[in-house]
């Protein structure tokens, strides 16, 4: 009775199909079976991993007097470029190990901004000591948790966020508008008239009141060569791969001839408009950065009594003016709203996503599960812009600057 009921709504292919799976169940069973039983293992031994691990937060204060172009938090940032610790299979699929990633944090507790980094104890002395290398009048010392008294409790408190990646219809290789798009490389400018891109940002930050706090969360790590994946199968290529294909479409380049065909000769650099040229520069000057894989969080928390809608759009626009129209931009997504309330039956899913987002920001998580989420490709140049030390030139009154000034003491002094 069974196999007719089947018949009559799959058809005579059907039950074929059907049996040809459970006949050659014997060989692919087993296979399917090992990967899963591989996959939660690695699960396992990789959560396990990062328990055992030792985290902390360090804090960053500015100076009063601070002239150095976000180029120092690029060099920087060259220093975290570490692929080490998942070298061997051994490393990734027993004893869990993965390359280490890090949390670049600009919040706003009640209008005061801070700077933080999050990293496993491990790297807190070379941290250190590449920081002091590249600002040496700057403080740094180790921080509480400011999201250890933040709970998602909508009797008391209010939150909103989301997260921001790159323009998904371009590739990542398309570079967002930098600090040497801005002339913030060019010793020769005064600092009173240079235009620090995250002015904006730091003003936002500073806008708000009792009781409100700003989280913006940026995790990186260094991204390593992907495995060659053929574009029709993923429609996937490694950022470097996709970078040179996007340069060979701009310059018209014609595909390497065969054996048995003449090489002609190719005009497409020279029939380049300006636009285009600009972004062929763009794109090779990125290329030759060292490139992170990152994401991007933003999180809006007041108490309910405190809360003020307008903060939103704010966070929002963060990212807006590091937007170009010919190269790419910081978009946001998966925020935790709904436009039409038959969406969500009794904010049910609302509180879930508030809940997730919440945990994966303390948890500083982003590339593995439970909070695994798609990354995006942010070249160290472009790290640099989002995230560095202002100088002068941005004169937010909130920023948690030093007083004093450190200078060595001269080297004449008597014993």
């Amino acid at each position: 009775m069974i196999k007719d009921l089947f018949v009559e709504f799959y058809g005579q292919t059907g039950l074929q199909v059907i049996s040809i799976i459970a006949n050659t169940a014997v060989y692919w069973l087993p296979l399917v079976l090992a990967y899963a039983l591989l996959r939660a293992w690695t699960a396992y031994v990789r959560l396990d991993y990062f328990y055992n691990q030792d985290y902390l937060l360090l804090e960053i204060k500015l100076p009063r007097e601070l002239t150095k172009s976000p180029q120092a938090m690029e060099i920087f940032f060259a220093s975290l470029y570490y692929t080490g610790g998942e070298s061997t299979f051994i490393d990734r699929g027993w004893d869990g190990k993965t390359r280490p990633w890090w949390s670049l944090e600009l919040v706003s507790l009640e209008g005061q901004v801070h700077f933080y980094i999050w990293t496993r104890a491990f790297f807190k002395n070379m941290i250190q000591a590449q920081i002091y290398a590249q600002y040496p009048s700057v403080e740094i010392h180790e921080a509480d948790d400011y999201t250890r008294g933040v709970y998602c409790n909508n009797k008391t408190m209010s939150m909103w966020g989301c997260y921001f990646r790159k323009d998904k219809k371009k590739p990542d290789a398309y570079p967002i508008k930098t600090y040497v798009d801005y002339g913030l490389d060019k010793t020769s400018v005064e600092e009173e008239e240079k235009v620090d891109p995250m002015s904006a940002v730091l003003e936002y930050l500073s806008s708000i009141g009792k009781g409100e706090q700003i989280w913006i969360q940026i995790i990186m790590r260094a991204h390593t060569e992907e495995k060659p994946i053929p574009d029709l199968v993923f429609g996937k290529k490694d950022w470097k791969a996709s970078a040179s294909k996007e340069i060979d479409k701009i310059m018209k380049r014609d595909k390497k001839p065969k054996k048995d065909e003449k090489e002609t000769i190719n005009f497409g650099e020279f029939l380049l408009t300006k636009g285009e040229r600009a972004k062929v520069e763009a794109m090779e000057r990125n290329l030759g950065k060292l490139p992170f894989d990152c994401g991007i969080r933003g999180m809006y928390i007041a108490n309910n009594e405190n809360f003020d809608a307008i903060s939103i759009p704010g966070l929002i626009g963060s990212f807006r003016q590091y937007s170009s129209n010919d190269l790419n931009e910081i978009k946001f997504y998966d925020w935790t709203d709904f436009d039409y309330p038959w969406q969500d039956f009794r904010n049910m899913r609302k509180d879930y996503m508030k809940r997730k987002i919440l945990a994966a920001y303390k948890a500083r998580s982003f590339f593995y599960p439970p909070h695994k989420k798609k990354h995006f490709v942010l070249s160290s140049e472009e790290l640099a812009t989002i995230f560095h030390l202002p100088g002068k030139a941005v004169e937010t009154p909130s920023l948690n600057r030093v007083v004093s000034r450190k200078a060595e003491a001269p080297a004449n002094l008597p014993t």
